[in-house]
């Protein structure tokens, strides 16, 4: 199995539901307790959404050999982590012009036509920076409306013995 399952993607590309699908698969994440005893109401994507500050800074050598999910912005993960052969990386994919419209709204900064080359080039820079390492892309637009397949998919990704239905059942929408 792998030590670390690093959930990588632009803000707005669903890397918030790929850790929720992974917490309901029981996959432990860094910094959440043991998802096998967890609260069931238990709401953990609170703010800051997943994202632990080692993570944000591209620091991951706390991890150490845990086996474990992570969230990983795009821009920290290209410039600042290095990957192991025995990694596992879920990148997160979504329709450009869906970001970009999402981040004006809830980040703004820069306009839609900005957002969408920003996101255009990180996505060729993840892909360079993935390389050989073992990678599945997860499509958010695909996944919305293709639940079953999509966490199936992930489960059967990261090696995870553990039975959808918890999953399917406690997904928030996106």
């Amino acid at each position: 199995m792998s030590n670390k399952i690093l959930v990588v993607g632009t803000p707005r590309s669903g890397t918030s539901w790929v850790m929720q699908t992974l917490f309901h698969l029981h996959i432990p994440i860094f910094g959440i307790p043991n998802p096998a005893n967890r609260d069931p109401s238990m709401q953990p994507n609170n703010k800051p959404f997943w994202e632990h500050p080692s993570a944000l800074s591209g620091n991951l050598s706390c991890l150490g050999n845990s086996y474990c999910a992570i969230k990983v912005l795009v821009e920290s993960a290209i410039k600042k982590v290095t990957l192991d052969p025995t990694d596992k990386v879920i990148i997160c994919n979504r329709d450009v012009d869906k970001v970009a419209a999402s981040m004006v709204t809830c980040i703004g900064r820069m306009n839609h036509s900005q957002h969408v080359e920003r996101i255009n080039k990180h996505k060729i820079g993840l892909m360079e920076w993935v390389g050989d390492t073992p990678h599945i892309l997860a499509d958010i637009d695909w996944a919305r409306d293709n639940k079953i397949e999509a966490i199936t998919a992930i489960k059967e990704f990261v090696g995870s013995m553990q039975d959808i239905t918890d999953a399917i059942k406690n997904l928030i929408s996106y």
